[in-house]
């Protein structure tokens, strides 16, 4: 499921991602994301999207996740309060 509006993108086990899944991918590049794997969510910075893998950096360490862990991706949406 990709959904433009929320850019809310959702990924189940496949090999490769679909183009509309990369391009989504490669358009938070340099945004706060939140990954789900089987095991947990990890938030981050997405720092490279490939066909096969995403490069999450947290806390300036990089972390790399193959597309075929991952089940959803979102945005962070950071709240300032002034």
């Amino acid at each position: 499921m990709i959904s433009e509006g929320s850019f809310s993108v959702q990924y189940i086990q496949q090999q490769t991602a679909c183009p509309q899944f990369l391009e989504a991918l490669q358009s938070m590049i340099g945004q706060q994301v939140a990954i789900q794997t089987g095991m947990h969510v990890q938030q981050g910075i997405l720092t490279a999207a490939f066909p096969d893998l995403v490069v999450l950096e947290v806390c300036q360490v990089p972390f790399y996740y193959r597309l075929e862990e991952i089940i959803w991706v979102s945005p962070v949406l950071m709240n300032h309060r002034g």
